[in-house]
């Protein structure tokens, strides 16, 4: 596999063997990147999305004569299809205007669908084969920087059914007479252990009195609901270490009373958890906007608050092109990702006077996808209109470095982005970065965008933006905090 296609030829491979039965689901999920156009096959190669024969039906029997390639239907970068194939299909000509034919010809190649860079990696075949992974809520609760390995090793042993409990042996063929170390009143499972266990219940009941609220132990991953509630992030850093500790604590005064013979009340273990908890608490680099629950709740663990540092305030100021130039600020916006995403623009000159401005609503799709989109429209529209000193600001750093780097850009959108660049050399041009709260007009348009059916030209000023652009016009600052 080259990314020309597939080659014909031997070559020596260790690892040939274990892959080959693969190679229908690579060429299944892969499409052509258009070029020159020599190597596609106009009908029967992916390079629209699905093969033209079968977004066209076209009968199977005529696959085998449909031998065209992409570039005998391209003259002067347009498309020129026989008008005898577009009245037979008429929902062709969409479909090729969808694909931009690059103006600087380079080599046709094959892309990987499911990667924005178009590469098959060994990352990209293992995340396309591995299963569907479980959903596990406390997964990403025991796993914490602030928490000692070896503490959230044992409660993910716990969450497996995986300690070694009375039940577990017998399960295992091994009968022994079963006891609960810890209240000497039930067979130990876990459940008994941690949830209902007369020692573990103390210590529940100490833990809700420290939280002032009710801690659910019907079952062990009930207990991890206390983490989700809407606490700081400091605080929840205590009190996810809390729960951990605690699972621990009592697990260690079971084994230290039937391997040494100790018994260990449930103060003395409580005691035990306070300095641990503490210890992860003080050692946290993480802040709290504390409130009177949480600064009690702290303080029962004898952890310092960490106040947070104070915001730095900067100014930002738009500030107009010079002489004759143009200026575009640009912006785009996803609800997701992937979500429904637009994009927008809005043109002025050296005296911030108001040229024009567009939004574009782009369907499902990524906030990098929208922003790059955004960028290419205001170099295309500024090249039809004759703006040849043009000035683009965005709010993306990754927009900019795009400029630099065109590796950033994903592939699918590639072509335009390499005729955009064609077009910046044929004219005064200039990329920076401003912060989003001097990018206010443009987050509005782009917001309209949502709104309108594929492109909208504005030839006024939208009500919407009217009280950030006479902001600018004047010349007032924002303010940015972080």
């Amino acid at each position: 596999m080259r990314s020309y296609g597939i080659i014909d030829y031997h070559i020596s491979s260790s690892i040939w063997s274990g892959i080959k039965h693969h190679i229908p689901s690579v060429t299944d999920n892969t499409c052509w990147q258009l070029g020159k156009g020599v190597q596609i096959n106009f009908w029967t190669d992916s390079w629209v999305g699905d093969p033209l024969v079968d977004l066209l039906d076209i009968p199977r029997h005529y696959h085998a004569l449909l031998q065209a390639k992409v570039a005998h239907f391209i003259a002067n970068d347009h498309w020129l299809i026989p008008h005898s194939i577009t009245s037979s299909y008429p929902n062709l000509v969409p479909l090729l205007n969808s694909v931009t034919i690059p103006i600087s010809k380079t080599n046709d190649e094959l892309r990987w669908i499911h990667s924005d860079s178009g590469v098959l990696s060994f990352k990209d075949a293992y995340l396309f084969h591995r299963p569907i992974e479980q959903h596990i809520p406390w997964a990403k609760i025991i796993w914490c920087d602030d928490i000692p390995p070896s503490k959230s090793c044992l409660m993910w042993r716990i969450m497996h059914n995986r300690l070694p409990t009375d039940d577990l042996f017998s399960r295992r063929g091994c009968y022994i007479v079963s006891k609960c170390d810890l209240c000497g009143e039930a067979a130990e499972t876990i459940h008994h252990i941690f949830c209902d266990c007369c020692f573990s219940k103390d210590i529940w009941h100490w833990f809700a009195s420290v939280l002032s609220l009710h801690v659910v132990t019907s079952t062990v991953s009930s207990i991890f609901d206390i983490c989700n509630k809407n606490w700081n992030s400091q605080c929840k850093t205590v009190v996810i270490s809390a729960v951990v500790n605690i699972f621990n604590t009592i697990w260690w005064c079971r084994n230290q009373h039937r391997f040494e013979g100790k018994s260990i009340h449930w103060r003395s273990a409580v005691n035990s958890i306070i300095s641990n908890v503490s210890l992860s608490g003080n050692l946290s680099k993480k802040a709290s906007f504390i409130s009177m629950q949480e600064f009690i709740i702290l303080k029962a663990f004898n952890v310092n608050v960490h106040h947070p540092k104070a915001p730095v305030i900067k100014e930002v100021l738009w500030q107009p092109p010079l002489y004759n130039w143009v200026k575009c600020n640009t912006d785009g916006s996803a609800l997701g990702s992937p979500s429904l995403a637009s994009c927008g623009g809005i043109f002025r000159d050296y005296t911030a006077t108001f040229l024009g401005g567009f939004s574009i609503n782009i369907g499902n799709s990524y906030a990098l996808h929208a922003e790059l989109i955004g960028v290419m429209n205001a170099i295309e529209i500024a090249h039809s209109k004759g703006w040849n000193k043009l000035w683009i600001e965005s709010d993306s750093q990754l927009v900019n470095l795009a400029f630099k780097s065109d590796h950033i850009v994903p592939w699918k959108l590639r072509n335009r982005w390499f005729n955009c660049l064609t077009l910046t050399k044929t004219m005064h041009f200039r990329a920076t970065h401003i912060y989003r709260e001097g990018n206010c007009c443009a987050d509005r348009m782009a917001a309209l965008g949502i709104n309108v059916n594929g492109f909208y030209w504005w030839d006024n000023v939208p009500p919407s933006v009217q009280g950030d652009y006479i902001s600018n016009l004047m010349g007032l600052p924002s303010f940015r905090f972080h």
